[in-house]
């Protein structure tokens, strides 16, 4: 058994705590509430790496990188993710698929409008599609990742979860 986490970021306790918002977390809230970035974070067999797509640090897209989330943990939310080490491994091989793919600024804009005009690119991810695609990859979910921002997909896998 190991168990993997689904990290969600809260830009309102950030901002308490002294970050200030940027540009692009102001149009994630706009839909997303409090919580604009998603993270997946693999066992200690996959040596505790987070993925996800992100456009900071210098990022473009999807990435693996070690995150310490006990630096700032009033700014995670988080899910424990109980999977077999088949189901992580799993996730770590479509992890590995998608290291590498753009990130999908103008897919993940169509949350800021409530009129879903603009439409996700099928080649690039934003971080909750991204996450998203690893948990349906190891659950075997029946979900469309790209119909997820950072809230409603922590709801999303919440629930499903509650119902195991």
């Amino acid at each position: 058994m190991a168990d993997c986490i689904y990290w969600s970021y809260d830009a309102v306790a950030a901002k308490e705590g002294g970050k200030d918002f940027s540009a692009t977390d102001i149009i994630i809230m706009r839909r997303s509430a409090r919580l604009i970035h998603t993270e997946f974070q693999f066992s200690p067999r996959n040596n505790s790496e987070s993925f996800s797509s992100t456009l900071r640090d210098g990022e473009k897209g999807c990435r693996f990188e070690s995150i310490d989330y006990t630096k700032h943990p009033e700014r995670w939310n988080k899910i424990v993710l109980p999977m077999t080490n088949v189901q992580e491994d799993v996730a770590y091989c479509r992890a590995e698929d998608l290291e590498g793919c753009k990130y999908d600024l103008i897919g993940l804009a169509s949350f800021a409008s409530s009129l879903n005009i603009i439409k996700e690119h099928p080649d690039k991810y934003w971080c909750t599609e991204a996450v998203l695609e690893l948990c349906k990859a190891a659950y075997g979910w029946d979900i469309v990742p790209h119909h997820y921002h950072p809230l409603s997909g922590f709801f999303e896998v919440y629930s499903r979860l509650a119902g195991m």
